[in-house]
Protein backbone atom coordinates (compact mmCIF):
# COMPACT_ATOMS: atom_id res chain seq x y z
CA UNK A 1 0.00 0.00 0.00
CA UNK A 2 0.98 3.16 -0.68
CA UNK A 3 2.31 6.00 1.79
CA UNK A 4 0.64 9.60 2.38
CA UNK A 5 2.83 11.04 -0.49
CA UNK A 6 2.15 7.91 -2.83
CA UNK A 7 5.66 7.95 -4.14
CA UNK A 8 6.50 4.64 -2.08
CA UNK A 9 4.79 1.20 -1.28
CA UNK A 10 3.56 -2.28 -2.36
CA UNK A 11 0.12 -3.73 -3.68
CA UNK A 12 2.32 -7.28 -2.65
CA UNK A 13 2.55 -7.29 0.77
CA UNK A 14 1.56 -10.98 2.75
CA UNK A 15 -1.33 -8.78 4.12
CA UNK A 16 -2.90 -7.26 0.75
CA UNK A 17 -2.86 -10.61 -0.43
CA UNK A 18 -6.83 -11.52 -1.76
CA UNK A 19 -7.53 -15.38 -1.17
CA UNK A 20 -9.59 -14.28 1.74
CA UNK A 21 -12.00 -11.98 -0.06
CA UNK A 22 -11.89 -14.19 -3.08
CA UNK A 23 -13.46 -16.97 -0.59
CA UNK A 24 -15.78 -14.67 -0.62
CA UNK A 25 -16.32 -13.54 -4.68
CA UNK A 26 -14.47 -10.56 -4.32
CA UNK A 27 -11.45 -9.73 -7.01
CA UNK A 28 -9.14 -7.68 -5.55
CA UNK A 29 -7.07 -5.24 -7.59
CA UNK A 30 -4.00 -3.80 -6.20
CA UNK A 31 -3.69 0.12 -5.96
CA UNK A 32 -0.80 -0.28 -8.30
CA UNK A 33 -3.59 -0.61 -11.04
CA UNK A 34 -4.81 3.30 -10.44
CA UNK A 35 -1.59 5.18 -9.19
CA UNK A 36 -0.30 7.32 -11.61
CA UNK A 37 -0.87 10.00 -13.09
CA UNK A 38 -4.61 9.83 -13.68
CA UNK A 39 -4.84 7.28 -10.42
CA UNK A 40 -7.42 9.55 -8.48
CA UNK A 41 -9.22 10.95 -11.50
CA UNK A 42 -13.40 10.72 -11.45
CA UNK A 43 -14.23 10.70 -15.14
CA UNK A 44 -16.69 9.24 -17.23
CA UNK A 45 -14.77 6.21 -18.82
CA UNK A 46 -13.04 5.14 -14.84
CA UNK A 47 -17.10 5.39 -13.91
CA UNK A 48 -17.96 2.98 -16.18
CA UNK A 49 -16.10 0.40 -14.59
CA UNK A 50 -18.64 0.46 -11.49
CA UNK A 51 -22.05 -1.10 -11.23
CA UNK A 52 -23.55 2.29 -10.48
CA UNK A 53 -21.92 3.85 -13.13
CA UNK A 54 -21.59 7.43 -11.27
CA UNK A 55 -19.66 8.28 -8.40
CA UNK A 56 -20.93 7.17 -5.25
CA UNK A 57 -24.02 8.90 -3.96
CA UNK A 58 -23.16 8.18 -0.11
CA UNK A 59 -20.04 8.24 1.57
CA UNK A 60 -19.22 5.85 4.64
CA UNK A 61 -16.68 7.30 6.80
CA UNK A 62 -14.53 5.49 9.67
CA UNK A 63 -12.54 5.40 12.58
CA UNK A 64 -10.66 2.92 13.70
CA UNK A 65 -9.90 2.78 17.17
CA UNK A 66 -8.70 -0.74 17.99
CA UNK A 67 -4.40 -0.78 17.71
CA UNK A 68 -3.09 -3.97 16.16
CA UNK A 69 -1.28 -5.85 19.00
CA UNK A 70 2.56 -4.98 18.66
CA UNK A 71 4.23 -5.50 22.25
CA UNK A 72 7.96 -4.14 20.40
CA UNK A 73 5.73 -0.83 19.75
CA UNK A 74 3.09 -0.22 22.28
CA UNK A 75 3.13 3.86 21.43
CA UNK A 76 2.16 3.04 18.00
CA UNK A 77 -1.29 2.66 18.51
CA UNK A 78 -3.89 3.00 15.54
CA UNK A 79 -1.28 3.55 12.43
CA UNK A 80 -1.59 4.74 8.53
CA UNK A 81 -2.71 1.37 7.11
CA UNK A 82 -3.66 -0.52 10.40
CA UNK A 83 -6.83 -1.78 8.89
CA UNK A 84 -5.74 -3.57 5.93
CA UNK A 85 -4.56 -7.05 8.16
CA UNK A 86 -8.52 -6.62 9.29
CA UNK A 87 -10.28 -6.01 6.17
CA UNK A 88 -8.36 -8.69 4.10
CA UNK A 89 -8.96 -11.17 6.90
CA UNK A 90 -5.36 -11.62 7.12
CA UNK A 91 -4.33 -11.82 10.53
CA UNK A 92 -2.61 -15.20 9.59
CA UNK A 93 -0.36 -12.97 7.04
CA UNK A 94 1.17 -11.13 9.97
CA UNK A 95 3.06 -12.45 13.10
CA UNK A 96 1.82 -10.80 16.05
CA UNK A 97 -0.16 -12.17 19.18
CA UNK A 98 -3.58 -12.10 17.77
CA UNK A 99 -6.59 -12.48 20.19
CA UNK A 100 -10.31 -13.44 19.84
CA UNK A 101 -11.48 -9.49 19.96
CA UNK A 102 -9.21 -9.47 16.70
CA UNK A 103 -10.60 -12.21 15.26
CA UNK A 104 -13.83 -10.96 15.67
CA UNK A 105 -13.17 -7.12 14.51
CA UNK A 106 -11.17 -8.97 10.96
CA UNK A 107 -14.68 -10.88 10.43
CA UNK A 108 -16.68 -7.60 10.96
CA UNK A 109 -14.85 -5.63 9.25
CA UNK A 110 -14.37 -7.87 6.27
CA UNK A 111 -18.11 -8.30 5.85
CA UNK A 112 -18.29 -4.68 5.60
CA UNK A 113 -16.07 -4.10 2.62
CA UNK A 114 -17.34 -7.13 0.80
CA UNK A 115 -20.56 -5.94 1.09
CA UNK A 116 -19.46 -2.38 0.01
CA UNK A 117 -17.54 -3.80 -2.97
CA UNK A 118 -20.78 -5.97 -4.04
CA UNK A 119 -23.58 -3.12 -3.43
CA UNK A 120 -21.95 0.02 -2.49
CA UNK A 121 -23.31 -0.04 0.59
CA UNK A 122 -21.31 -1.38 3.53
CA UNK A 123 -24.53 -2.99 5.73
CA UNK A 124 -25.54 -6.35 5.29
CA UNK A 125 -26.87 -9.02 7.41
CA UNK A 126 -25.68 -10.36 10.77
CA UNK A 127 -23.19 -6.80 10.55
CA UNK A 128 -24.61 -3.75 12.99
CA UNK A 129 -26.13 -1.01 10.72
CA UNK A 130 -23.57 1.64 9.21
CA UNK A 131 -25.35 4.55 8.50
CA UNK A 132 -23.95 6.95 5.92
CA UNK A 133 -22.15 10.08 6.57
CA UNK A 134 -23.77 13.19 5.82
CA UNK A 135 -23.03 16.67 5.82
CA UNK A 136 -23.06 19.36 8.68
CA UNK A 137 -23.18 16.21 10.78
CA UNK A 138 -19.72 15.32 11.96
CA UNK A 139 -20.56 12.10 12.69
CA UNK A 140 -18.62 9.00 11.59
CA UNK A 141 -18.72 5.25 12.17
CA UNK A 142 -16.19 3.93 15.59
CA UNK A 143 -14.88 0.46 13.46
CA UNK A 144 -14.25 -1.70 16.62
CA UNK A 145 -15.92 -4.99 17.47
CA UNK A 146 -18.95 -3.46 18.67
CA UNK A 147 -18.91 -0.33 16.13
CA UNK A 148 -20.67 2.79 16.51
CA UNK A 149 -21.78 6.32 15.44
CA UNK A 150 -19.10 8.55 17.54
CA UNK A 151 -18.24 12.54 17.04
CA UNK A 152 -14.50 12.48 15.37
CA UNK A 153 -14.05 15.23 12.82
CA UNK A 154 -14.29 19.13 13.04
CA UNK A 155 -16.62 20.62 10.20
CA UNK A 156 -14.10 21.84 8.17
CA UNK A 157 -12.38 18.58 7.70
CA UNK A 158 -16.06 16.95 7.61
CA UNK A 159 -16.86 19.76 4.70
CA UNK A 160 -14.00 18.10 2.47
CA UNK A 161 -16.19 14.52 1.86
CA UNK A 162 -18.95 16.78 0.90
Amino acid sequence: MYGGDFTAGSGARLITDGENLARKRIIVIGINYRVGIFGFLVHPELTKESPHQSYPSQIFIYYLSHPIPWSQFPQSGVFHCAEIPYVFNNLDKLSRPWQAVDHQLAKLMSGYWVNFVNTGNPNGKRLPFWRASVPNDNKVFNLEVNPHAMQALSEDKMAFFF
